[in-house]
């Protein structure tokens, strides 16, 4: 009995640390699932292993989103139900499972198939690490502390970047396009293992209620809030071509007549950088005044960097323009997830935050097929286009400085 009674008060005292330990693992894993060495040469290794035409990349990227869409909420509803922790660890599997799918057999409709288990794994992932380290955070009773934590987290994806470009580079010019989609494989199995060794925090208990509950409820919820419906609609409108610059900044290199072995610098450039001002979210607001002037702000340097980008043909302009874009962008997103998850309960959060990203993978399935024939039109014109949409939207936002909780 005894024995029983400290081994109990020994796993209390144990408990915050293991709790406490998820935050530096996540900080891992969030490098680790993030060190794309592919990342700055998708597109020539689409146009050039693949031999597909720049329309057919962004189809692909279509089904991609299609096949998230799908899996969105279904991904979010697991989550809640059997926890965040299993969620992560089927999205290193299944992205294991996709690269090996371009690896080996890089044709269209392989690549085809790979996005659709690619989707599937993004879905997994998708809003589950937030959950998971909101929750850790909440259990620790530091959650007045996510904006901070969640910018240092996010920082880790943009440290993969500035490894991730320059291996990039080097293995593409040396070994060629296929090496570094193989190496590839190497930390997304360690992000694996690392989400093995999260604790699922208390305060996320996996709810005695069926799937399809669990699935209704968060979409329900989020339906009948008129605040989380505003704030989805500013980050969607706002973010909605961030995704799909990625996949047109690498053919403006290839137009701009950047070698090879360049594109993993820009890509560590323009995805690296950002870390400054991700680690000083609440600075980036005093400085702009407020929460909704760095809102408003940061949409209107994003849309003008747009537009300059169509326009300029300066490398050194154009780097600091995607810089800024990417940076804006970014830090906006980042804010916006902190202000939604003050209106979300716990045993809803991955599921209501599925929900939005759902909604954001339908209009990016849709948006891909539009870039896709714009791209092959006029690139040029593409990113001017986009840029004056951007603007357009940062002048329809209806968010107040009431609902940018902390």
């Amino acid at each position: 009995r005894n024995f029983r009674l400290k081994s109990r008060s020994e796993e209390r005292g144990f408990e915050p640390k293991r709790i406490l330990s998820n935050i530096w693992k996540l900080y891992l894993y969030r490098f680790f699932a993030n060190l794309m060495i592919i990342g700055g040469f998708w597109v020539p290794y689409y146009t050039t292993i693949g031999n597909i035409t720049l329309f057919q990349v962004m189809l692909l990227e279509s089904v991609f989103v299609v096949g998230l869409c799908l899996f969105e909420i279904p991904s979010g509803a697991i989550a809640d139900k059997y926890g965040r922790k299993l969620s992560l660890v089927l999205s290193s599997f299944f992205v294991c499972m996709a690269i090996l799918l371009y690896s080996v057999y890089p044709t269209f409709w392989v690549f085809f198939f790979g996005s659709m288990v690619w989707g599937l794994a993004i879905a997994l992932y998708s809003g589950a690490a937030e959950a998971l380290l909101y929750d850790t955070l909440k259990q620790l009773k530091r959650e007045s502390t996510f904006k901070t934590i969640y910018g240092k987290f996010s920082s880790y994806e943009h440290v993969a970047y500035l490894v991730a470009g320059p291996l990039g580079g080097y293995l593409a010019s040396v070994y060629g396009l296929r090496v570094p989609m193989w190496a590839t494989l190497i930390p997304v199995i360690i992000a694996f293992f690392i989400c093995f060794s999260l604790t699922e925090p208390r305060v996320h208990k996996k709810v005695e209620r069926s799937y399809f509950s669990t699935m209704f409820d968060g979409v329900s919820y989020f339906s009948k809030h008129k605040v989380l419906q505003i704030l989805a609609f500013d980050r969607i409108s706002i973010n909605l071509f961030t995704w799909i610059v990625f996949w047109m900044y690498q053919p403006l290199l290839a137009q701009r007549g950047v070698p090879l072995f360049y594109f993993g610098l820009f890509y560590s450039a323009i995805f690296g950088v950002p870390i400054l001002f991700y680690r000083n979210l609440e600075g980036l607001e005093r400085l702009f005044g407020s929460k909704k002037n760095f809102l408003f702000g940061s949409a209107l340097i994003s849309s003008f960097a747009l537009i300059f980008l169509g326009i300029v043909d300066s490398i050194a302009v154009m780097t600091v323009l995607l810089i800024l874009y990417f940076s804006m962008n970014g830090s906006r997103f980042m804010l916006m997830v902190n202000y939604m998850n003050k209106h979300i309960p716990s045993k809803n959060r991955a599921t209501v935050m599925s929900t939005m990203s759902m909604i954001e993978s339908f209009l990016y399935a849709i948006v891909f097929l539009l870039a896709g024939v714009m791209i092959e039109w006029n690139l040029l014109m593409t990113f001017v286009l986009f840029g004056c949409y951007t603007l357009v939207a940062t002048f329809f936002s209806h968010v107040k400085k009431e609902h940018l909780l902390d």
